[in-house]
């Protein structure tokens, strides 16, 4: 999902053709062949038929607490698999989060990316 903000002036400039900024870009946002994308660490991804979405600010909902809690806890399980008999802290305000890496070694801590 790409942010798109644009200004008054690209706003009316695409709307005398009856469109809008996003959806003079929707058409780049798809690319047939496959895309490398690199991570933080430089570790290489191909991406078969990647797509971007673009949005404006007035287009984005908020999704369900519950949604995002689900997904989130999936995702990080199916990457970050925590040893036998370890149990991943609760976190729910950012002073969690920050006691736990206080009072963690830092060979225990498992990277959010």
């Amino acid at each position: 999902l790409v942010l798109v903000v644009s200004t008054p002036d690209a706003d009316s400039v695409a709307a005398k053709n009856g469109l809008t900024v996003c959806s003079l870009l929707r058409p780049f946002g798809q690319v047939a062949c496959k895309v490398h994308v690199r991570d933080g660490g430089g570790q290489t991804y191909p991406i078969n038929h990647m797509h971007v979405r673009f949005a404006t600010l007035g287009e984005l909902k908020q999704p369900s607490l519950s949604v995002v809690t689900r997904t989130v806890s999936e995702t990080v399980g199916a990457v970050c698999a925590l040893p036998p008999g370890q149990e991943a802290p609760v976190v729910r305000v950012c002073a969690d989060a920050v006691r736990y890496v206080q009072e963690s070694e830092a060979r225990d801590l498992i990277p959010w990316y």
